[in-house]
């Protein structure tokens, strides 16, 4: 077939392959395959319109006088606690409204004299005072007492 002697080596040597033949008829199918697990829940779907509603059940029974007494102080005190708070913090906004006032009516009438004020407005400087520091003791704790 197409053997050639090359270079007088002895080794025998193939063409190139041929065109491709045509393919053979399909096999028939195998087994089936075992069953895949199962998927996640669908989302649920639209809700329905609401039934019509129930009967109004029987009247329940009123809690006897005694049980109900107790629980009627608690709230007329609770009341009146608050009711007297209010009050309280109403005179102290007027005290406090009294003293602004009467503040303000001194800050009027003050009389500045021109000793207390220098040419550039400020007031008379102050001298600054030393702080007298206390000495540790020992017995600091049993002076206190």
């Amino acid at each position: 077939m197409g053997v050639a002697d090359v270079a007088e080596s002895g080794v025998a040597r193939q063409g190139r392959a041929g065109p491709q033949g045509p393919r053979g008829a399909a096999g028939k199918a195998g087994p089936q395959g075992k069953r895949g697990e199962v998927g996640p829940q669908g989302k649920p779907g639209a809700q329905g319109a609401p039934g019509p509603r129930g009967e109004q059940g029987p009247p329940g029974s009123l809690p006897p006088i005694d049980e109900v007494m107790p629980w009627l102080h608690q709230v007329f005190e609770a009341f009146e606690d608050y009711r007297r708070q209010r009050e309280r913090e109403a005179a102290e906004r007027e005290e406090l409204a009294n003293q602004q006032r009467e503040a303000l009516k001194i800050f009027e009438n003050a009389d500045l004299s021109d000793d207390d004020i220098e040419e550039d407005g400020r007031g008379k400087k102050k001298k600054d005072k030393k702080k007298k520091k206390h000495k540790h003791r020992k017995d600091a704790n049993n002076d206190e007492e």
